[in-house]
């Protein structure tokens, strides 16, 4: 039967909530939450889930976070972040009252981090 898109989003947010409830983790329950929607939609072939499948797993964009995890491992573990949080607070450590001493150690870590990852992109 072809299932209608809103009656599609109630099954898929119903089956998500209820796993999430579970404690199912949230990976996990994201696929197991379509497995209805697939078996009583009938324009869903299999070929056309796999395809699916396939191209949102070719995509820069998902291959970026486990790189980006990977290097922030590596930071942390040859003590770089250490020394970017040191030197960010001995540039905002002049400032005496609390809440600007926060807000500026922020920006300058955001602006020393961005830089190191765009170091020729200036604006």
């Amino acid at each position: 039967m072809i299932i209608s898109t809103g009656y599609a989003c109630l099954i898929l947010l119903t089956g998500f909530i209820t796993l999430v409830v579970a404690r199912v983790p949230v990976a996990f329950a994201l696929g197991i939450a379509t497995i209805p929607l697939v078996v009583f939609d009938i324009r869903l072939t299999p070929f056309l889930i796999m395809d699916r499948m396939f191209n949102s797993y070719n995509s820069f964009i998902l291959l970026a976070v486990p790189f980006f995890l990977l290097a922030a491992n590596l930071m942390n573990g040859g003590k770089i972040t250490d020394k970017l949080i040191e030197f960010a607070r001995v540039l905002t450590g002049w400032l005496t009252q609390r809440l600007i001493w926060n807000l500026a150690h922020r920006i300058s870590m955001n602006l020393l981090l961005h830089y190191a990852r765009q170091p020729y992109e200036f604006f």
